[in-house]
């Protein structure tokens, strides 16, 4: 399992992994929560789009660290705050 006590020797990898693991419990705890709510018709639609919100802020994350520069990664991640 991953652990956060290896600081920041891996250039960086521990901060990736960091992020990661909370991207994948954001959308696990916004699926808990969706399954609580009432099944009415409005909401269905609603818990659809926001379990495909929850999960695309992680991928948008995987496709920045993925960037090719530095610049790159910096534009992608601004990006990914704004839209999130």
């Amino acid at each position: 399992m991953f652990s956060p006590n290896n600081s920041l020797k891996n250039n960086g990898q521990c901060c990736v992994k960091l992020i990661y693991l909370k991207e994948i419990q954001f959308a696990k705890r916004v699926r808990v929560f969706v399954k609580k709510l009432p099944k009415t018709p409005g909401n269905i639609e609603d818990d659809k789009q926001v379990v495909r919100a929850s999960g695309s802020v992680g991928a948008n994350y995987i496709e920045a660290n993925e960037a090719l520069s530095k610049k790159d990664f910096s534009i992608m991640i601004f990006l990914l705050k704004i839209l999130s």
